[in-house]
């Protein structure tokens, strides 16, 4: 398929659709570029692409943060680290490259980048974790902090417990085992003096008026994770064998979701994967009439998105 592409790649651009039965080259309008991204690269991209695929690009290769294996770090790995992320936290601060930090800001920016430098350490020497962290799941952290903070049902909460909070949701899923999991935020805890009680305090808890499903101990926690990942823009995958309530507690999530503490229900589209499912249970189909008309019928993903 990409070494169809090649004739797209030329100054001068020669595409016939031959797969229409075109044989005149397709019209192509000025403003048109190709920009392709690749997992992996540097040193290694002749072996993924081929050559006459490869030479056509403009290749920029753009390294992630440099993962710490050694329980001995430079300075020059923390400069480097830092370099990377302090950009990143005065633009979530709305700030420009060059706009001077205002007093507030000249103690948030430093301290919420060493969390990171204390979460990127931890993450790189954990020997549990489901794939490699990447520069994205710190992003993910500062951003879960702006929305949290912004939907929290107290403002008389610290920042490093948002920050914490913020840790578990975005990177809590790359732990392959629970424990682990814990080890690594009770480590935060004690680190930067939060409590799990105030943690917990950010998020209002869950609560089925139904009395369908019980929310105590884990399942609770699992129902405010989801809630935390939800209202952080995250999409969210529950695995766990059948008939444990993965998806009993995602329709009392909607049916009794809240907005700043004032209830909000959300409609609920379900569709359940299985070998006969289509792509048309998803977007929906035109289906015949009486009249020998065609009507479309939207799919449970169309019917969500609007």
């Amino acid at each position: 398929v990409l070494e169809r592409l090649n004739p797209l790649l030329e100054e001068t651009i020669d595409w016939r659709l031959t797969e229409n039965g075109k044989t005149e080259p397709m019209p192509v309008k000025p403003t048109f570029r190709v920009v392709a991204t690749m997992v992996g690269g540097g040193s290694r991209k002749v072996k993924e692409l081929s050559p006459a695929l490869s030479n056509r690009f403009t290749s920029i290769f753009m390294p992630t943060l440099k993962s710490i294996s050694s329980d001995v770090i430079t300075d020059e790995e923390k400069k480097v680290f830092f370099a990377e992320l302090v950009p990143v936290a005065r633009g979530i601060l709305g700030l420009s490259g060059d706009e001077k930090l205002r007093d507030t800001e000249k103690e948030i920016v430093p301290t919420i980048t060493e969390f990171l430098w204390s979460v990127w350490k931890k993450l790189c020497k954990s020997s549990c974790l489901s794939e490699t962290v990447s520069f994205r799941s710190l992003i993910r952290i500062l951003e879960s902090c702006y929305r949290l903070k912004i939907d929290a049902k107290s403002r008389n909460i610290r920042d490093e417990a948002y920050w914490i909070l913020a840790a578990k949701v975005s990177v809590g899923g790359l732990f392959k085992d629970t424990s682990k999991l814990e080890q690594f935020l009770q480590e935060l805890y004690q680190e930067f003096d939060v409590s799990e009680v105030e943690i917990n305090s950010i998020i209002e808890e869950p609560n089925d008026k139904s009395g369908k499903l019980v929310l105590v101990g884990r399942r609770l926690q699992y129902a405010k994770n989801v809630t935390c990942a939800i209202k952080c823009g995250f999409p969210v995958l529950l695995e766990g064998p059948a008939a444990v309530g993965k998806t009993a507690m995602i329709t009392m999530l909607a049916e009794n979701w809240k907005e700043q503490g004032k209830l909000d229900r959300r409609d609920l589209e379900r569709v359940n994967n299985t070998q006969a499912t289509t792509i048309e249970d998803y977007f929906g189909t035109f289906i015949p009439q009486g009249d020998r008309a065609l009507e479309f019928q939207k799919g449970s993903l169309y019917k969500a998105l609007e």
